[in-house]
């Protein structure tokens, strides 16, 4: 028989929102368990900043891998996914991009009403404890400290004056609400340690008694009684447990986490649901769809002279940009990020990731079976529209174009991955190389419309004590890094649960 324990709230997944959440509704007074399948993550790798590469596919990542691709040639993609309290701020690249205001100002357009610019704002700045100049789109003394003031590295800092002269100008903050131009990173780095959600967030609340936090624990279920989500059926190794909500459960599992369970749970398109002998709770045909990601290519270049190494606490990559693939977006389409690290070769060299972060191309997760230990099918269907690939190859064109300026180029050799120049080349070099910059988002999506799962206020159409609260319901992907915004996520939930009790 199993065991049942009584919480005001129920967070499922202790990640980049699900630790906002917790920490928020915690101060509030109220009682809070985490629900979070990884262990609590006190690795060395994940908090000295410059070994940061050692933690995707590891031991603190779900590991992930997509179906087959068929516009990438059959490939199935590897996805990492943080499973550690912390999520995949405890694993990820550290970097803070909050997305524009194009961005935000698109959700409120499409029927989200609290979800613009301005809305969102008060809410970044209370989080964030900012290093650099004062103005009245950045914030201090937030629980988030955004370290923009490091040791530059010479190959970045010729990387910035190079952009310049290829015109793409330099923009002195990425997070002022306009993403437009190179700039050096911003990064969640304290004292010369990763910064992760659960640092800023939990760690000072760990010994207290209203928040219970069951690492290594997996959620099987989610409990229902007429219509109202009550509890999750959870298990830690062999043992099987329910935990009882009194007030609300907050899905905060992911892209992937949290569509999975809804399905799972009889929540989702009902022919697929009753396919699997799923009983239905609710039909919603959204569920698992919107599926998007950003998708990468590399871009490399050898060294002409050895680089020097990083500062220590610093990480090997600090330059990023974001430029338009054609002119009439009215946004960045396009991020870049250089990477200092050894080439497939072993060679010394440089490695620019081109990222398309607008795409067109939408995809499903969906079950493949009704047992929960059984992985989900992740399709995101990565460059079935066309212009997702010609967005890239002007992309790498235009990054090349940088390369091959000084003082950059001063550093590299000619020889460069691809080599080619040729349209039709790059195409097929997109398509043998594009991979996940692990952004996936859009899969229980916020809106009013028959395809979206829950409504602006982050609540399951139709079930009551349910909300989802993380990049899922993103109606359209940041143009920039998703922390930043999954970590807004979770304070507008807390907000809105707060306000509403």
């Amino acid at each position: 028989m199993s065991a049942t324990r009584s919480f005001d709230v129920v967070v499922v997944g202790g990640g980049s929102a699900g630790c906002v959440v917790a920490r928020r509704l915690v101060d509030a007074g109220r009682t809070v368990a985490i629900v979070e399948a990884g262990p609590a993550g006190t690795d060395a790798a994940i908090r000295h900043p410059e070994r940061c590469f050692e933690l995707p596919l590891g031991r603190y990542d779900w590991c992930d891998v997509t179906a087959p691709q068929p516009h990438l040639g059959g490939r199935a993609v590897e996805f990492a996914r943080g499973k550690v309290l912390g999520g995949s701020s405890s694993i990820n690249n550290m970097i803070y991009a909050r997305g524009s205001r194009v961005d935000f100002d698109g959700w409120k357009a499409e029927g989200n009403p609290g979800w613009g610019y301005e809305d969102l704002l008060p809410l970044f700045r209370r989080l964030e404890d900012y290093d650099g100049d004062v103005s009245e789109a950045r914030g201090v003394g937030g629980p988030i400290t955004v370290t923009s003031r490091y040791e530059r590295h010479p190959v970045m800092a010729d990387l910035i004056d190079a952009c310049g002269r290829a015109g793409v100008a330099h923009n002195p903050d990425y997070n002022a609400g306009s993403l437009e131009g190179a700039s050096f990173m911003q990064f969640n780095i304290r004292d010369r340690r990763r910064l992760s959600a659960a640092d800023a967030f939990l760690g000072a609340v760990l010994d207290e008694p209203k928040l219970t936090v069951l690492t290594e624990c997996t959620a099987r279920r989610l409990l229902f009684e007429a219509g109202r989500c009550v509890g999750v059926e959870v298990s830690r190794g062999a043992n099987i447990e329910r935990l009882n909500a009194e007030t609300e459960v907050v899905l905060c599992a992911g892209a992937f986490g949290s569509p999975a369970l809804l399905l799972r749970s009889g929540v989702g398109p009902a022919n697929d649901l009753r396919a699997l002998g799923i009983e239905l709770e609710a039909g919603l045909p959204g569920v698992g769809a919107n599926l998007h990601d950003h998708v990468l290519v590399p871009l490399s270049a050898h060294a002409a002279r050895p680089f020097p190494p990083p500062a220590s606490g610093a990480p090997g990559y600090q330059v990023t940009g974001f430029l338009r693939s054609r002119d009439d977006l009215v946004q960045p389409d396009i991020q870049f990020q250089a990477v200092h690290l050894p080439l497939p070769s072993g060679d010394d060299g440089l490695t620019v990731l081109v990222i398309l972060v607008a795409p067109e191309s939408r995809g499903r997760l969906r079950l493949a079976a009704r047992d929960p230990s059984s992985p989900a099918i992740i399709d995101p269907n990565y460059l079935a529209v066309a212009q997702d690939t010609e967005a890239l190859v002007a992309g790498l064109g235009r990054v090349r174009d940088v390369l091959r300026e000084p003082p950059i180029c001063e550093w590299l050799s000619e020889r460069a991955v691809p080599e080619t120049d040729d349209a039709g080349d790059l195409r097929a070099f997109v398509r043998q190389t594009a991979g996940s910059f692990w952004h996936a988002a859009g899969t229980c999506r916020m809106g009013t419309d028959e395809m979206s799962v829950v409504t602006p206020e982050l609540k399951i159409h139709g079930v009551d004590g349910l909300r989802v609260a993380d990049a899922s319901i993103m109606p359209t992907v940041t143009a920039s890094n998703t922390y930043a915004p999954s970590v807004a996520i979770g304070e507008r939930a807390a907000e809105l649960m707060l306000a509403s009790s």
